[in-house]
């Protein structure tokens, strides 16, 4: 959205930048408080915010008084900022379903018992709002894309990652077929055919076997078949991302790999006739290295057409992408999405960010299974391989 270089002043009435905070003319206060319509009154959405938050460093406060600040009936997110500020703090929330109100700078509710902690965080917001960095604004593309290698393309703009509104219990399988059915869609590429599903409003993440010829469209969603072209890929992962001219399709939200722990239901997306469907299947026992990527094991019915398909957990967030190596040609695998987001620059990190050290973690415990597997195949038993660290106290978004 557009914003008008200049509004009135509210005191006296003169037409002034809104980025200012003085009126140069009266010089009355230009200064505005933004806060939420409603309280936060999911604890896992106010979890996963002030995670978020805390992600920023100094001067932001911790997670503890973060998660605080939202529990209050009528959470201040932020004061005394310039109105330009204000403007695109309230468009970003939008974008995540949150209605923010502006007000003249000091007739908001004044701060409870966390007032110094809280004014640390109003502080932060304002100044990387100010800046047009804010931490949702990372989806609209408003922040400066960092340099790319001629190696790395840029990372693509992704869907929001937020938990769904007012849904801190698992979703049934009716509301996890529904979020994901208009997601998921048939890539096809001359006789190659794949699957792939929607990262953002036009654009899809699907595999890059599934692009090899040419015309290539995406059959499913709202529009039918439309065209698209490949915008990024990673050979070594076999991912690709393509972007779709004309679609606007709700995606799906980037999840965190790290979360999940063995013996944990999942379901994955398969294509038939009647369109996409969800099918029920187990996180394995088992991680393996191959060709220096980590996969997942997946216990199911998951079949090589399955290939390129999201793969979600109970909360409806993408944990990874069905996958099968040749070199185990019958064991199917999850592919974490954490890869295309973490170890490449495919797709930008979802908000709140995923706790980089447990994916770290996962990789390292997954690289020394394979090496024992590889120099004692006699010890390298199924147990002994490498789970996923198990999940936090609070599911993890993406974010995650």
């Amino acid at each position: 959205m557009d914003f008008p270089d200049r509004q009135s002043c509210p005191i006296c009435g003169e037409p002034v930048p809104l980025a200012i905070t003085t009126c140069p003319f009266c010089k009355g206060s230009l200064r505005v408080d933004v806060a939420l319509a409603s309280p936060m009154e999911d604890e896992r959405i106010r979890y996963q915010l002030a995670r978020a938050i805390a992600s920023l460093g100094p001067p932001a406060p911790d997670f503890v008084a973060a998660q605080r600040a939202l529990q209050d009936p009528r959470p201040v997110l932020a004061r005394g900022i310039s109105r330009l500020a204000a403007q695109r703090f309230v468009e970003a929330l939008a974008d995540f379903g949150l209605a923010g109100i502006v007000e003249r700078g000091g007739t908001l509710a004044p701060q409870g018992p966390f007032g110094a902690r809280r004014l640390a965080l109003m502080a932060v917001v304002a100044v990387v709002a100010g800046g047009g960095i804010f931490l949702f604004t990372l989806r609209r593309g408003s922040s400066p894309a960092p340099a790319a290698s001629p190696q790395s393309p840029s990372p693509v703009s992704t869907a929001r990652s937020l938990p769904w509104p007012n849904n801190s219990s698992p979703l049934s399988v009716k509301d996890l077929r529904e979020l994901a059915a208009p997601a998921v869609v048939e890539v096809r590429s001359g006789d190659h055919r794949g699957i792939g599903f929607f990262v953002a409003r036009d654009l899809v993440l699907t595999t890059t076997q599934a692009t090899q010829g040419s015309p290539l469209e995406v059959s499913g969603g709202k529009q039918g078949t439309l065209k698209a072209q490949v915008t990024a890929q990673d050979g070594r992962l076999g991912l690709a991302v393509l972007r779709v001219a004309g679609a606007i399709d709700e995606p799906l939200r980037l999840g965190d790999a790290t979360a999940l722990h063995p013996g944990e239901r999942i379901l994955f997306s398969r294509l038939e006739p009647g369109g996409p469907v969800l099918r029920e299947a187990r996180l394995g026992t088992t991680g393996r290295q191959l060709g220096g990527v980590a996969y997942l094991a997946l216990d199911g019915e998951v079949q090589p057409f399955d290939t390129g398909a999201p793969v979600l957990d109970e909360h409806g967030y993408v944990m990874g992408v069905v996958f099968f190596r040749a070199e185990a040609a019958d064991q199917p695998f999850l592919l974490p999405i954490n890869y295309a987001y973490e170890e490449t620059r495919l797709l930008e990190r979802p908000v709140p960010a995923p706790n980089l050290k447990k994916w770290r973690t996962l990789l390292a415990e997954i690289e020394a299974a394979e090496k024992l597997r590889v120099e004692q195949p006699s010890l390298a038993q199924p147990s002994e391989a490498a789970p996923p660290p198990e999940p936090s106290p609070s599911p993890s978004p993406s974010t995650r």
